[in-house]
């Protein structure tokens, strides 16, 4: 995603148009909801039985009150809690992804799509560092398999970057890691559904200004999210052929990795590297602030709630 994000950047002036607006529009948010809908298929329920109820539920407390910390901590230093839900969001959840996810249930204007694309670029750099920085930190606080893997798939911002970091130190870490993340993956579901009745709440009762479209989009790929997440679960697609089923929810993830990237592409095609490095310090001081918390919280849960 960030090579087609910075490919989009850089041809952005060549083929960015009148003639090509229409859809380059139409792929960063409707090819984008598709995109998020698809990644249902890469998530089943029993998968996280492994972690305990526990840990799943300080879990699903850890994104919520990174995504509150995000949006206070984007007011107390004068930005707007826009900001702060949709990087608080791609911190908490799933990176560009959720990025994308939360963005896409504001009215669009250019800052929403500014401030998306910067959000996008930041997730991606602070995985890689904690990719290679924070196996030292699960070697120094001499966890096992188990506290390593829920430690990293719960910090670690973006899905490959969990994995990487995870098959770093052992296969068994990977697998781990790779369902906690797959866990916080599928808090996208209730999470931005919340947040698109608390817009339309606030849209209902707010005026805006001329710049910006009322009508928040109903998160209807949610629905789809939701489907194919309770289908790969129960095996319910072709339930007496599992082979066909593991290549069916393989081919819908495949495809979803696909339209996410179209979706940045098409979201890169429309700003440029000056739109992101002027947008400020404040907005990189929110994004390493909120990782930092994120990272002590999950540190905290598998400390004292995984054995």
């Amino acid at each position: 995603m960030l090579y087609a994000l910075f490919i989009g950047i850089l041809l952005s002036s060549l083929l960015y148009n009148e003639k090509t607006k229409q859809g380059v529009d139409y792929t960063g948010k409707k090819i984008l909801r598709i995109g998020v809908a698809l990644l249902g298929a890469r998530i089943t329920f029993n998968e996280m039985s492994i972690l305990g109820f526990d840990v799943l539920f300080a879990l699903v407390l850890s994104v919520f009150v990174t995504i509150f910390f995000g949006i206070v901590v984007a007011r107390l230093i004068g930005l707007d809690s826009r900001i702060g839900t949709i990087s608080g969001g791609a911190v908490a959840i799933c990176g560009a992804s959720a990025a994308m996810a939360v963005s896409s249930i504001f009215p669009h204007n250019k800052r929403i799509e500014k401030q998306t694309l910067f959000v996008i670029v930041a997730v991606n750099i602070l995985s890689t560092i904690a990719m290679v920085l924070y196996p030292l930190i699960i070697k120094y606080m001499e966890y096992n398999s188990l506290q390593a893997g829920v430690f990293l798939g719960g910090s670690i911002h973006d899905v490959a970057q969990v994995v990487g970091a995870g098959l770093s130190i052992s296969e068994k870490v990977g697998d781990i890691a790779t369902v906690t993340k797959l866990f916080r993956v599928a808090m996208l579901l209730p999470v931005v559904f919340l947040l698109a009745i608390i817009m339309a709440l606030v849209l209902k009762n707010k005026s805006q200004d001329n710049e910006i479209n009322t009508q928040a989009p109903f998160p209807t790929f949610l629905i789809v999210f939701i489907i194919l997440v309770g289908f790969n679960s129960f095996d319910l697609l072709l339930f007496e052929l599992p082979a066909i089923n593991w290549q069916i929810n393989t081919t819908l993830s495949f495809i979803s990795k696909i339209l996410l990237t179209m979706a940045v592409f098409a979201l890169g095609l429309k700003t440029s590297f000056k739109d992101i490095f002027n947008i400020g310090y404040k907005y990189v001081l929110l994004i390493i602030l909120e990782t930092i918390f994120i990272a002590i919280l999950v540190l905290l849960i598998a400390t004292h709630l995984v054995i």
